[in-house]
């Protein structure tokens, strides 16, 4: 689970503030739950010093779970494109709603002049607010 509760706080580095946003927001019975609590700055830092480039998405299927058919997963991911930027779509392969529209989506792509490409090196990088 990813939650953006106490974000604000993280590119100061006041990772107790964090914590105190998370108190407030999650009930106790719910934060009982949680195994383990991690900061996503320090996350991306140590993928980092390992050799690996941290790399986000930024076209919404909405398949994590509020969106559970193919056509809404392919109509969310085709209605967030942009022809501006470099698009990365997240999709999760255990769901057949999800795996079933990916041909629908790169049928529509092609279509309207998108280029598929494999993440290299030398894509433009994505990230979203915790860049480092």
């Amino acid at each position: 689970m990813t939650s953006n509760v106490g974000s604000e706080h993280i590119l100061e580095g006041h990772d107790e503030k964090v914590l105190e946003e998370l108190n407030k927001y999650f009930k106790p019975e719910f934060i009982n739950r949680i195994d383990e609590i991690v900061v996503f700055k320090k996350l991306t830092k140590e993928v980092e010093k390992r050799g690996y480039i941290y790399f986000d998405w930024n076209v919404y299927s909405g398949d994590a779970g509020e969106t559970q058919s193919t056509k809404q997963v392919t109509k969310n991911v085709i209605t967030t494109l942009t022809q501006q930027e470099t698009n990365v779509v997240l999709q999760h392969d255990i769901h057949t709603y999800s795996v079933n529209a990916v041909e629908k989506i790169i049928k529509y792509g092609i279509k309207h002049g998108y280029n598929f490409a494999p993440i290299t090196e030398n894509t433009p990088l994505i990230q979203h607010k915790v860049n480092n």
